[in-house]
């Protein structure tokens, strides 16, 4: 994990972010020179930066079994629109799992369809949902 100006944390820094298990919240996923970054920020805001392992991240709220029927529509999507498949039947389940959505999990869902248009419409890593990173491309987290 990188500073917002370049330079690496420390390890002392690392072992208290891992010992104390930190949650950060992904601002922005770049495309830079064909290479992925995630700026995170840390729960608390006391940590700041990116990281461009992105393989080794994922978002807690894959976990949460009410947003797993929203989180599947949205992986068909995306794996329709990078295999070059029609993706509007797809996007409109995707809403309407969302519509079936209520209170935080409402909010997560409309921000996570909002990026999803955003994928469909320019179609690279970067635009990829918050909501899925650690699930696509590739599973970090088992089902």
């Amino acid at each position: 994990m990188y500073k917002p100006n370049g330079k690496p944390y420390g390890k002392k820094s690392l072992k208290k972010i891992v010992k104390s298990n930190t949650l950060f919240k992904v601002k922005k996923v770049r495309l830079i020179h064909n290479n992925v970054f995630v700026d995170l920020v840390s729960k608390n805001g006391k940590f700041k930066g990116y990281t461009s392992y992105i393989n080794g991240i994922y978002n807690k709220n894959l976990d949460n079994p009410k947003l797993q029927p929203l989180i599947e529509a949205e992986l068909g999507v995306m794996t329709a629109k990078v295999n070059k498949n029609p993706t509007a039947d797809l996007l409109g389940q995707a809403q309407n799992e969302a519509a079936k959505l209520t209170g935080k999990e409402k909010k997560i869902a409309d921000l996570s369809l909002k990026q999803l248009k955003k994928f469909v419409e320019y179609g690279t890593v970067a635009e990829t949902p918050v909501l899925l990173i650690g699930r696509y491309p590739g599973s970090v987290v088992e089902k």
